[in-house]
């Protein structure tokens, strides 16, 4: 959930913060993290762990880099 007002986003158990390349993902959840990426972030409360602040555009432009890299599956 996005919170604009605070520039915040609710992330839950998203994997947004995908440090390295591999494993597989979804055209449709790149999709979605495209479509965040773009969006003006503050902060993120992921579901487990701190609050991430600071060069939060930073880190998606990574994570979806190492998203690129990675195997990509069609959605059904």
């Amino acid at each position: 959930m996005y919170c604009p007002e605070q520039a915040a986003l609710f992330s839950g158990d998203a994997p947004l913060f995908i440090k390295t390349p591999g494993g597989s993902y979804a055209e449709s959840f790149i999709n979605a993290l495209e479509k965040i990426a773009r969006r003006h972030i503050f902060i993120v409360y992921p579901g487990h762990g701190a609050p991430v602040s600071g060069n939060i555009g930073e880190i998606f432009d990574n994570t979806l880099r190492n998203v690129y890299k990675s195997e990509i599956t069609t959605s059904l």
